[in-house]
Formats: structure tokens, sequence, C-alpha cells
């Protein structure tokens, strides 16, 4: 019996062993077979890991080549934080390291011990920066987050906008402070201060987490280019932006770095010139520093170039590079005078410039001959509402020449009447009233037209077009709005004997590996004459704003400027309510010379009293220096922050006077 017990009892340990040798033969094999994809993926070897280097961006100039923006070379101090981690490491400082709570699979909590980057950054470099005049608190969750993403490949930046001395102080103490890099990276600048700041515009830094969808999955760590945020450096983004450079480096196991396997090297951008002519942009800009706020749109009339778009007040938009300050944020904000608007390109009353469109619709209709007794008033509606003239004891009987030269409201509301608000309307869009010109910058307003079905829809929902409404369109007045370069290239097209060209400010797109990318041509918007307008018309309307400008009773006197170059023009003043109180809009928009048109200007000044006397005499010098042997060269422009005072009259002197006076002389 005892027999027989110990050979079951063999046999079940033999069993047993049998069993267990079976089931790891069945686990090998499943290990060795089945699994062997899976545990070779997670055998340490070498990978790869890619670097996105931020592009450069390319230039704008004006017309002639001088640089507008630019890229200026940066002095930024970066913290390698694995450096900084691994000089720490090889003191006899204890180790650093910090417990966070995490989960496991399934819910549970648990410990995680990681490297206390921040206190070690602290201890190794920071401190002795501050010994050095670098003074900055670092956020120790910023701290975490970089070097958890991108350990030493990405630098973490301490300070941007370093002097040269404070370089040269970096770089002479670069052994007392470990992980400390000083890099020279592009920065936009404008190196004419605020010369054209609202058709610029400016870049906005890039902001981390902000990638691309189409770039997510090109690179491990990313570093993000600026890009547009207003005018120019935004509508032409696009063309600006370069092309960013790699940089592939090797990580051995355990994350090893093992160096640099491949880089390229980022490229620039596409170069954008302007139409804008810089010294001119800069003389019509120190021109308006006579008045608070303003603006002045000056025309190629045969290109349609804008060859200046000049705004008061200015913006230098340096002060927003790479950010700006609370207290340059402040000064902008809290300046009455509203430094953000573009008062070349915004919407404002247009007053008696709108007289123009309204007889283009007479030509249009045949009725350039219509006659009328001006009495100082018109009456209109049930109560017999009168809407004056400026002159209130009436000009008598009127024809066209003279209702432009005298500016006789009394005559353009009761032909605006006769024509009718569909004729009316319809040639004020032709012009290209109501709506953007498609300018290459932002700022850009449509303006207004009453009796449009913008001004139906979202104006005055609801209203019609009554007699009084559109007596009121024909001398500017209530809803009706414009800007200075809506009323520039309309005038531009009478200039033009009828040919509207597309107002244009990029002149060229140039790449400095794809050569000319894109050659901006003029662009005929309207043809009046195929529109019913004929030559001898616009000779007729051209007449009357000769006029206006060169006879005894004319409106726009001041726009003159020389004998020998004769000016047509056309004034207008707005009556509008600001601030609680009665202001204007004093408008003028002139073209010269009369016989041979080049240039078309249109000046207007917020709280100008009068358009004869205040924006007169700022086209007259505008045409000054368009005429002068030689145009202005650009100057530096000082920020100007204008005043919201009420102005009745200027009385400028310029500084090509003498030069005109002596070529007046000699001719």
């Amino acid at each position: 019996m005892k027999v027989k017990r110990y050979r079951i009892r063999l046999l079940i340990l033999l069993t047993i062993m049998l069993s267990g040798l079976y089931f790891l033969l069945i686990r090998l094999e499943s290990l060795q077979l089945d699994q062997t994809a899976q545990w070779e993926e997670n055998v340490p070897t070498e990978r790869e890991e890619t670097i996105r280097i931020p592009a450069i961006r390319g230039e704008i100039t004006d017309r002639t080549g001088t640089v507008l923006a630019t890229n200026k070379p940066n002095y930024e101090l970066d913290i390698n934080l694995e450096t900084v981690k691994n000089f720490y490491k090889n003191t006899w400082i204890p180790s650093l390291e910090r417990e966070t709570l995490g989960r496991r699979e399934g819910g549970m909590l648990s410990t995680k011990v990681e490297t206390n980057i921040a206190a070690i950054a602290d201890t190794t470099i920071t401190q002795h920066l501050k010994a050095f005049g670098f003074e900055k608190e670092l956020s120790a969750r910023a701290l975490r987050s970089h070097y958890a993403t991108h350990k030493g490949l990405v630098g973490f930046n301490y300070a941007d906008n370093l002097t040269f001395e404070e370089f040269c102080i970096l770089a002479e103490n670069h052994s007392s402070l470990p992980g400390a890099e000083v890099k020279i990276r592009p920065r936009r600048n404008y190196p004419f201060g605020s010369l054209g700041g609202h058709i610029l515009g400016r870049t906005k830094g890039w902001a981390k987490g902000n990638i691309p969808e189409n770039e997510q999955s090109l690179f491990d760590h990313y570093q993000g280019d600026s890009y547009g945020d207003s005018g120019v450096e935004k509508t032409m983004n696009d063309y600006l932006r370069g092309v960013p450079g790699k940089r592939i480096i090797s990580r051995g196991p355990k994350g090893i770095y093992l160096g640099v396997k491949e880089e390229t090297s980022p490229s620039s951008g596409a170069n954008v010139q302007l139409t804008i002519h810089a010294g001119l942009q800069s003389y019509v800009e120190r021109l308006l520093t006579n008045v608070g706020r303003g603006g002045i749109t000056v025309i190629d009339v045969t290109t349609g170039e804008v060859l200046a778009l000049a705004t008061v007040p200015t913006i230098n938009q340096n002060d927003y590079i790479p950010r700006i300050s609370q207290e340059k944020f402040d000064y902008y904000r809290n300046n009455e005078a509203a430094p953000f608007l573009n008062n070349a390109i915004q919407q404002l009353q247009p007053g008696s410039v709108y007289k123009i469109p309204i007889a283009l619709a007479a030509a249009q209709a045949s009725m350039l001959g219509y006659s009328h007794s001006c009495k100082g008033y018109e009456a209109y509606g049930r109560d017999n509402r009168k809407v004056h003239c400026w002159l209130t004891s009436g000009h008598g009987s009127l024809g066209m020449t003279a209702a432009i030269q005298r500016s006789c409201n009394p005559y353009f509301m009761a032909l605006a009447n006769r024509l009718g608000s569909k004729r009316v309307v319809d040639v004020f869009n032709l012009m290209g009233f109501g709506q953007k010109s498609g300018i290459q910058t932002t700022g850009e307003e449509a303006g207004i037209v009453p009796g449009s079905n913008h001004w139906k829809r979202h104006i005055s929902p609801g209203s019609s077009m009554t007699q009084s409404t559109l007596a009121n369109l024909a001398i500017g007045q209530q809803d009706s709005n414009a800007s200075t370069l809506q009323v520039a290239a309309a005038t531009a097209a009478i200039a033009n004997k009828g040919v509207f060209m597309k107002p244009r400010l990029i002149k060229s797109v140039k790449h400095p590996d794809k050569g000319l990318i894109l050659d901006d041509q003029p662009i005929i918007k309207v043809d009046l004459t195929k529109e019913g307008i004929s030559q001898k018309a616009l000779k007729t309307i051209r007449y009357g704003m000769w006029r206006a400008a060169n006879e005894k009773g004319g409106t726009a006197s001041n726009a003159k400027f020389s004998s020998s170059v004769q000016v047509a023009a056309k004034t207008g003043t707005a009556q509008t309510q600001e601030f609680g109180r009665k202001s204007n809009n004093a408008w003028t928009t002139a073209f010269a010379p009369y016989d041979n048109p080049k240039y078309a200007v249109c000046a207007v000044v917020i709280g100008g009293t009068s358009g004869g006397k205040v924006a007169g005499p700022l086209v007259s010098e505008t045409f000054k220096a368009l005429f002068a042997d030689k145009l202005p060269e650009p100057q530096v422009m000082e920020n100007y922050a204008g005043h919201i005072k009420g102005i009745d009259e200027l009385n400028l002197i310029s500084e090509y006077s003498k030069q005109l006076e002596q070529n007046t002389s000699d001719n």
C-alpha cells in the first residue's frame, strides 16, 4: 500500500510538472512567434525628431525701393533647460525632485517623481542673471511645461530685445551662466517710425499652441512665425511669409541626444512694393499735423496708383513689436482723437463733394443744361421744412458750371429730385460710392449712399427715398458717408476723361528665388463714356470745377498753388454732431494740371468749419510738392496724437513755395 501511495504522489507531481511545462511552452511560443513584432517595436533604438525653424518675412518698400518694413536683428536670451539640468547634476548639490499626483489605468491614484526643473533653473542660473541686472519672474508651470515638451531642443525665452550693451555683459560672463544662450532672431521693424503706419499695419508674434493643421504632423517641436495682423502686413501676408527651415536630430536609447542629422535653413518671403511714394507720404503727413484729425489721398489719374494715403492721428507700429506696453496702449486707447481710425479711408459725411456724382447723373440724363433760381433754400415735406443754401440770400439763376463754382445747394437738391432717386443712386454706385474699393490694406469702410440696397436693409430699414432725403443726398448730408479715397478716385475719373481706374496700393510682388510673381497692372473699372456720359459733358463738369478754383465767387480758390499750373476743384462742408456738440467736416477735392491732368488730391479735416478755408490749403500744399522739381525725401516720422479742437482757417507756409515762384518766373 505504501508503494502504491508513493507512485500516486509521484504521478501527480509529474502531471503537475508536465502541465506547467506545457503551459510554459505555449506561452513561449506566443511570445516568440505571435508577439515578435510588438516586442521588436519596444526595443530601444535610434529615433528622429524634427524641429521647425521660423521663416524669414519679406520686406515692404515704396515705389522707389525705399524700405518701409524690414527685419531687424534682435538679441534674445534663451535658457537651455537641458544644459541647466546637466550642470546641476554634476555639482555637489543634492538632487531636487518633486512628486506629482497622477492616475494609473483603472483610475487609481499614483505618485510620480520628476525633476524639479523650476527649482533647478532658479538655483543654477536665474539668480545669477538677476545679479547682472536681468530681472524677471519666471512661471514654474511654464518652465515645467517647456521642459517636458522640448527638453533642450528649443530654448526657454528669458528676455528679448536686448541692447548691445546687455549682449556684451552676457558674452563676458558666459562661463558663469550655464545654459544661457544669446541668439539673434529677425524682428519686424518700421525704420521710418509712424510713416504710413495705418497703411503698413503690423505683425503679431506667434502664440504657443497656434499650429496650422497642415503642419501639426510635420514637426515634433514647433516654433511659429509672426504674421500680419493689420494693414498690408495682413492683406499680403501669404506673399510676405517665408518658408520655414527644419532641423532633424537623432536620439538613442533612453532619449539620449545623439546630434543633428540634417538641417535646412529657412528662406525669405517675397518683397511687396507699394505704389506709395515715401517722401510724398511723409510730406503729406507733416501737412496734416496742422490739423487735429484728417486724411489726404493722392492718386495718379492715369493709372489709379495711390501715391499717398495719409491720416492723423498717427500710429507707430514699432510700439507693438514684440508687444505693446501698458503705457503705450493707454496712450492710444485713451486718445479722444481716435488714432486707430484711418481718416483717409473711413466713412465721413462728405458735404458738397457729393455734388460731383449728381452732375454726372445729370450728364447721363442729358440734363447738364438744367438751370435753377436759388432763393437761399428749398422746402420739402408736408411741413415745408427748409433746407438752406450756404448763401442764405440765394445765388439767383444758375446753370451747371456756375452751380459747381459756387457750390449752390438748392440747385443740386432740385436737380436730384428732377433726376429721380434711381438714376441718382445708380450713378453713385457706378462711381464706387457705398462700396469698398478693395485697396490692399485694412480699415477701409464702404460709405453710405441713401437709397442704395445697403441703406434700405441696414442703415434705415423701412425708409423710402423722399424728396427731402434725396435732396440731402445731393449735398452729402444726413446718412451720406464717403472716404477721401472714394472722392479722389471719382475726381480722377472726371480728370481722366471718364476712364475710372481702380485705386491700387500694390505695385508689384517679387520673390528672391521665383522672381516677379505679381505685377499689378492698371485696371479700368468703368469707362463713363460707355455709360452714356459724353466727353462734352465731362468737359462741362471739369470746367465748373476750374471755375470753382479760378474765378471770383468760387469756393475752391485756396486749392490754387501756381499761376503756371491750373487746378480744378470742388469743396464741401458737412454739418455733423460730435461729442454732444455741432461740428463740421471740411473737404476739398481737386485735380491738376487742368489741361493735362496727372494727379487727383482729396483732403478732409474733421472739425474744420469750411472746406475752402481749411481743406483747400492742404490740397494746395500737396500740389506744390507734386509739381516741384523733385519730390520730397522720406523722413522718419514722430507719432502725432492729434486733437479734437475745431479749426476755422489754415494759413500754411510750404517749403516748396519759393521753388514754385522761381519756376513760374522762369516760364
